[in-house]
């Protein structure tokens, strides 16, 4: 492709992009100013309030049921002190500014490290691809006023400074572990390929986040708020007594619960326990068919294998745990641009196989696949 056909390429493509988000940035704000049902205003506004005025007690377990530690809740904070109208269009344009952030932040780089493309015209074009392939996933998420985004963009930068700023890399995990588990997810991972620095950091900056509430809110708070998350999220996840709807279940255990109808709750843990083991045989087959060291190879020896581990792993949460939401579907985000990036690489196999997997995600999203095998 000539140099002038790919810059004007790029700047249709820049344009298409910065429309479709300014579209979704006032999709969301008519949706949220026109009515209150969203999580922004039941959960998190509500909750900062409480917070604020002192008056948040133990028995308030669902006012604050979306963040792990209650310091997550500091952007909220800061938006309970304006009337909800406000707080509703800022919200709107952040979150849209958390995506627009991720997108092309991931799309920059799956281009340098995967595929070697650093030609800054493609970018825009895997983007559009990679948020393409999650639209809905995307718009039921904005449309809640929640904070996958937030922790997507988060996650994002960490990935980006994995090599360059270990310390920050670790502590926008530790942010992004605040408001759901996932960013505790990196830290077996990190372990697991030596990383120590970023894996301390995570762990470190974490606790550091559970004990700055403490003079706030007291060690009792603070501390019950966290245990209250573990204990909270497992039973969401492995104590239902009836099959999860489609709404509120996307997970590929969720979709074999809709198809058995009936079920005993007790198996739950089992299903969840027996994909994760199936998960993980299978990718110990692919390292052994594909002659990659799975434990001996240490971050930075392969710098493409390591960014496609590190995008996999907010996906085993989708696939895992049965009360993943459709809009849970924003972790993949990551995984798209990744795959957008690869459908542009020069090497034929490589493409073939991102196309390919960019149409089962097409299939997936727009029915669960575990749906439609049923």
């Amino acid at each position: 492709m000539a140099n002038d056909q790919k810059i004007r390429l790029s700047k249709a493509a820049w344009w298409v992009f910065g429309l479709l988000m300014t579209a979704l940035a006032l999709a969301t704000i008519q949706k949220m100013v026109l009515g209150r049902d969203g999580d922004l205003h039941s959960f998190f506004y509500q909750a900062s309030r409480l917070l604020l005025d002192g008056t948040w007690r133990l028995q308030d377990s669902d006012s604050i049921a979306f963040t792990v530690l209650p310091i997550a809740l500091l952007p909220m904070i800061c938006l309970s002190l304006v009337p909800y109208l406000i707080a509703a269009v800022v919200w709107a344009v952040a979150s849209t500014a958390f995506l627009v952030f991720a997108i092309v932040l991931s799309t920059k780089v799956a281009t340098s490290r995967v595929t070697g493309i650093t030609d800054a015209a493609l970018v825009p074009i895997a983007s559009l691809v990679g948020i393409g392939l999650i639209t809905q996933s995307v718009l039921a998420d904005l449309n809640l006023g929640q904070i996958d985004l937030l922790i997507v963009a988060l996650i994002s930068l960490a990935i980006y400074w994995l090599y360059r700023r270990p310390v920050a890399c670790g502590v926008c995990l530790a942010i992004a572990a605040s408001y759901k588990f996932v960013g505790l997810l990196f830290v077996p991972w990190l372990i697991i390929r030596r990383a120590w620095i970023q894996a301390a950091s995570t762990l470190v900056a974490f606790i550091a986040l559970w004990a700055i509430t403490i003079p706030w809110l007291g060690i009792e708070r603070s501390s019950w708020r966290l245990t209250n998350a573990f204990v909270g999220s497992g039973r969401l996840n492995l104590s239902r007594s009836e099959p999860l709807s489609v709404g509120e279940g996307r997970s590929l255990i969720a979709g074999i619960q809709r198809m058995v109808g009936s079920y005993d709750p007790a198996l739950i843990p089992w299903a969840a326990g027996g994909t994760l083991v199936s998960i993980a045989f299978a990718g110990w087959l692919l390292y052994r068919l594909t002659r990659q060291p799975l434990f001996t190879r240490k971050l930075g020896q392969s710098r493409s294998l390591d960014l496609l581990e590190a995008v996999c792993l907010p996906l085993l949460a989708i696939i895992c745990l049965p009360a993943a939401h459709i809009r849970h579907g924003c972790m993949a985000l990551m995984a798209t641009c990744l795959l957008a990036s690869l459908i542009l690489t020069p090497d034929k196999k490589s493409r073939a196989l991102a196309m390919l997997a960019v149409l089962v995600i097409l299939v997936a999203s727009q029915a669960h696949l575990a749906d439609v095998i049923g």
